[in-house]
């Protein structure tokens, strides 16, 4: 996952493994990715980062999903990070914001 900081891992429950991330970035780079493949024991395993809530049940599929949001066409008056997430707040909880914006 190129994970810099510390990340602790443990097991949460049958096929579900928690990690606890040290650095916000680290754990911004888990969310955004998708699906991917971790290999143990010769082995491909697919795998997907979802951030935890309290009400988690393990024999349930998550509702919740990262989404990338853009804005082609945003006035340059709203590239504030104020205006942005004020924007993006309608949608969801916003995560972050790239550094090219």
């Amino acid at each position: 996952m190129g994970i810099k900081g510390n990340c602790l891992v443990g097991l949460l429950a049958h096929r579900n493994i928690t990690l606890r991330i040290d650095h916000y970035e680290d754990y911004v780079v888990a969310l955004s990715m998708s699906v991917s493949f971790l290999p143990f024991n010769g082995e491909q395993y697919l795998y997907r980062v979802f951030h935890w809530t309290v009400d988690f049940n393990p024999r349930e599929e998550t509702s919740m999903a990262a989404v990338w949001i853009s804005f082609p066409r945003l006035s340059q008056d709203l590239f504030a990070r104020r205006s942005l997430l004020s924007i993006t707040s309608t949608i969801g909880r916003p995560i972050a914001i790239d550094k090219a914006t």
